[in-house]
């Protein structure tokens, strides 16, 4: 008996020190890094909005993972150029995005982001624009010039797209 309350103790413990003490020594972000995210944030928007890969891809880091839905992980800046290729042969056009930071929190030079986006966007094989709405987590990596690059970045829609009723 005394030996499982003596498991569940350690257990506990672990808990803290792994999970809820590095929450506590997660750091507020100043206001001018939190501008500085917010600025890249409306220029990627506007650069998806015009279909300028170019500026999207400056702000990734070389090593980026991007994890996409319903299509394998894309691992480094070289994969993600040729996925924005592809979207570009398949005449991919966004007629709206928008995204929302929900919650920012740093940590040494990173800094972890989650939120809300939702986008319109057509190809040449539906012509008619689809909604799709869902929740993304990325990671930005502080930079050697003090600039931030996302390293890491992951979204779900709240709906799969290829489900009939």
């Amino acid at each position: 008996m005394k030996f499982i309350q003596l498991n569940k103790i350690i257990i506990c413990l672990a808990l803290c020190l792994f999970i809820f003490i590095p929450a506590l020594r997660a750091q507020s972000i100043a206001p001018d890094i939190e501008k500085k995210l917010n600025e890249i944030g409306e220029s990627m928007a506007k650069a998806t909005l015009a279909g300028d890969h170019k500026i999207l891809l400056k702000n990734f880091t070389d090593d980026v993972v991007v994890m996409p839905d319903f299509k394998p992980a894309i691992k480094g800046i070289k994969e993600l150029t040729k996925q924005y290729e592809e979207d570009k042969k398949m005449g991919a056009k966004y007629h709206s995005f928008t995204g929302n930071v929900e919650k920012r929190w740093q940590h040494g030079d990173e800094i972890f982001e989650r939120g809300t986006f939702g986008m319109a966007v057509s190809t040449k094989a539906s012509k008619h624009p689809q909604a799709y709405y869902g929740s993304y987590f990325q990671i930005w990596e502080r930079q050697s010039d003090g600039s931030f690059k996302i390293s890491f970045t992951i979204w779900n829609l709240d709906f799969n797209p290829f489900e009939t009723d």
